[in-house]
């Protein structure tokens, strides 16, 4: 693990500024923080902007300030309300793609691609001489139609885009989740934009965009107006038929299956030619299971789907279809879309540039930053540390009193099937093709928008039918270049995103550091596994119960004396943190570190206190002022920063161990008889 670079959360000069700071007074200074009005109990809540003492506390009253108070008295100084080291990773990969775009010495496939995306989509001077034109050329393919069975042939050839009336994914199988199917959902262009206590004034305002929408196709206003009142009546009738099927079929979920083209086809002429004209069948052939929700509602489609409604259904396509392209046409209109944006105004063409390709290029992204910026060997040296956290958790589980040996070995038998994600995956897309198609659809940023829709939903549906592949990246739509890690219940996976390895962090060869940050992450996610929820699910993602009753009810009571620990802590004068609703992410924390330690018992001369002073330096966190801070945390499924850091490390004996101050009396220190130990 020497040299083990880029990893989370502990540049040297940082831990020089919160780390090295000089020792505070265990008397004058932690007197000080008792006279002013702080929030938080038993630990000053670091994480409220300004919520901080005028002096550093000692380490035994609140470890996770007390080593960041230099960071957060820096902070203050330069009005910093949101902070946090995720976000300077962020801030970090933005800055490095930015100048492999602008430096032409650098070239892959990839960076081209970028590179003509980032030109067309920055390029508004054009896009203001061709105004909606692009989008005209288009709607002129739908409304040109003289009846039903045209409007079939031309949304075949697939020449819609948006959702003019149905959502549809790609996703496992309702059938059988070990399969890839096809997944629907009704999408109304009025009551989609509805909540379900809508006002008069909500409805005129949604009808005025929709009117809005189709001028900006080309319509005029009178024709616009008549096409969404006919839009409104429609959906009402909609609404009325879904009712009506629910009773006549006994549906009391509204949702049907249907496994083949043919059963589409029979049961809504519209929803087949949508599927057909997008591609969501097997070109191989293989059985595909389509979910329908709101089959109702489908039902109706096909009941008005004749030649006397011909411009309501235009309408529906062409709404879509303008809504969709606003992003891709002039200025006004793109700025038309961001006006309840705060300060949307000051963002520059680069920025919002760069938002684009980060969103609609993701992959090719992730691909360039990997190759540019990271070191080569780093995904080999992270799926070493990842084997080597699964190493410590089969230790741990094997020796677990508390367990039955039944249930221990199905708990192994989880740990041995799961999935684990490193840095990137192991297939990548390949862009080629879309660069070829691109070079022929250049002419405006629509065009090549609707090329690289068609090419990610072609790469999805080629999976329809055939094996579920775990860890997929695409079908979770990562994008590794992100500051995160995950893990996914249905599919027992784990996944370490690149994001979080970046030298806005750290990079060491220190074992301290890296166990107390990314190592740290990678036994959080191994343990979400084993979590409360994770739990219930076994090797393969399926939910199932795997414990016996015993050994279900022993784990419980331990989850429920974390929980009730947790709500104990107040975030504020009067509020307290909700111990249920934290619960696996606490968990998984606690997991983390415990796994960390086991695996630093490997090392004769470990610093536990630069380990110690590490995992706090991850949690450092600023979420804003008092209110905003605590929305953020009532939301928020993971504990508050400062908590993570310092509620799990009451929990082990190294942290007593490592600071003898820590003792009874002090905010730190926790009875053995109630420290809690999950895994």
């Amino acid at each position: 693990m020497k040299k083990l670079l880029l990893i989370l959360l502990a540049v040297s000069l940082l831990l020089v500024i919160s780390c090295q700071s000089s020792q505070p007074s265990q008397s004058s200074q932690t007197e000080s923080t008792q006279t002013e009005n702080l929030q938080g109990k038993p630990w000053i809540n670091s994480n409220i902007f300004g919520n901080w003492p005028s002096n550093q506390p000692a380490l035994e009253d609140g470890f996770e300030l007390s080593l960041n108070y230099n960071l957060y008295m820096k902070a203050l100084s330069e009005n910093k309300y949101i902070d946090d080291f995720y976000t300077q990773s962020g801030e970090f990969q933005e800055k490095k793609i930015k100048e492999l775009i602008a430096d032409t010495s650098k070239t892959s496939d990839e960076l081209e691609l970028i590179r003509a995306y980032y030109s067309l989509f920055a390029d508004f001077d054009k896009r203001n001489r061709d105004a909606n034109g692009p989008l005209l050329d288009y709607r002129a393919m739908i409304t040109k139609t003289e009846n039903v069975e045209q409007l079939s042939e031309e949304v075949q050839k697939g020449l819609v885009f948006g959702n003019p009336f149905a959502i549809i994914k790609v996703d496992n199988a309702s059938n059988d989740r070990n399969k890839y199917g096809v997944w629907i959902d009704f999408n109304l262009p009025i009551s989609a934009k509805l909540n379900s206590d809508y006002t008069d004034e909500d409805m005129a305002n949604v009808k005025s965009y929709l009117v809005y929408l189709l001028m900006l196709a080309g319509y005029e206003e009178q024709m616009a107006t008549d096409v969404v009142d006919g839009i409104e009546q429609y959906e009402i009738y909609a609404n009325q038929m879904d009712k009506e099927f629910m009773e006549q079929t006994g549906n009391s979920s509204d949702e049907i299956v249907i496994t083949s083209m043919d059963g589409i086809r029979e049961f809504c002429t519209p929803l087949y030619d949508l599927i057909k004209g997008l591609g969501y069948y097997s070109e191989d052939g293989d059985p595909v299971c389509y979910n329908i929700s709101n089959a109702g509602m489908f039902d109706a489609m096909e009941k008005m789907y004749m030649d006397d409604n011909l411009e309501i259904l235009k309408g529906i396509y062409v709404c879509s279809m303008a809504e969709y392209a606003m992003d891709f046409l002039d200025m006004e209109t793109y700025m038309s879309m961001y006006n309840d944006i705060e300060n949307i105004e000051d963002l520059t063409i680069d920025e919002i540039s760069y938002d684009f390709i980060t969103n609609y290029l993701k992959g090719a992204v992730d691909q360039v930053y990997l190759e540019f910026v990271l070191p080569e060997g780093l995904r080999d040296q992270m799926i070493t540390l990842t084997k080597r956290y699964i190493a410590a958790m089969r230790d741990r589980l094997k020796n677990e009193t508390w367990l039955s040996e039944e249930t221990k070995k199905k708990a192994l038998e989880k740990l041995e099937k799961m999935v684990y994600v490193v840095v990137y995956p192991d297939d990548w897309i390949d862009y080629s093709e879309l660069a070829e198609i691109v070079k022929d659809h250049d002419q405006f940023l629509l065009d090549a928008v609707l090329c690289r829709d068609d090419f990610y939903r072609n790469y999805m549906t080629s999976f329809l039918g055939k094996d579920v592949e775990r860890g997929n990246w695409v079908f979770s739509d990562t994008k590794t270049t992100e500051a995160n890690a995950y893990y996914i219940r249905t599919e027992n996976s784990i996944n370490i995103l690149a994001g979080v390895l970046t030298d806005t962090l750290f990079y060491t060869d220190s074992i301290e550091t890296v166990l107390a940050s990314v190592g740290a992450t990678i036994g959080h996610e191994i343990t979400h596994g084993f979590d409360p929820g994770g739990s219930l699910y076994d090797g393969l993602g399926e939910q199932a119960n795997w414990w016996t009753t015993e050994d279900r009810e022993n784990f419980d009571a331990k989850a429920k004396k974390m929980a009730d620990a947790l709500s104990s802590i107040y975030l504020s004068d009067d509020i307290t943190v909700n111990g249920e609703h934290v619960l696996n992410e606490t968990v998984a924390d606690l997991g983390g570190l415990v796994l960390s330690l086991d695996i630093a018992k490997d090392y004769p001369n470990f610093n536990y206190d630069l380990f110690f002073r590490t995992y706090a330096l991850m949690w450092y966190s600023i979420s804003g002022e008092v209110e905003d801070a605590l929305e953020r945390f009532s939301h928020d499924n993971h504990a508050a920063d400062y908590i993570r850091a310092n509620f799990t490390l009451q929990m082990v004996p190294e942290f007593y161990e490592t600071y003898p101050q820590v003792k009874e009396g002090t905010a730190m220190y926790l009875a053995p008889e109630d420290r809690i130990s999950i895994w």
